[in-house]
């Protein structure tokens, strides 16, 4: 293999890194908004029992 090759070769890896990376950052950022959204359901809940207990 030339270090042409070679240097081709890494390019696309680290093209194909950098799309992995990018697709981690959009699920944690998916994670976190279901987590938002999960605290306030939790939050929610938990108020209208405090409210039915009374």
């Amino acid at each position: 293999m030339t270090i042409a090759a070679l240097y081709e070769e890494f390019a696309a890896l680290e093209a194909r890194l950098t799309a992995i990376e990018r697709h981690i950052g959009a699920i944690a950022k998916s994670n976190d908004h279901i987590s938002d959204q999960l605290a306030q359901l939790c939050w929610s809940i938990d108020r209208g029992a405090t409210k039915e207990t009374r």
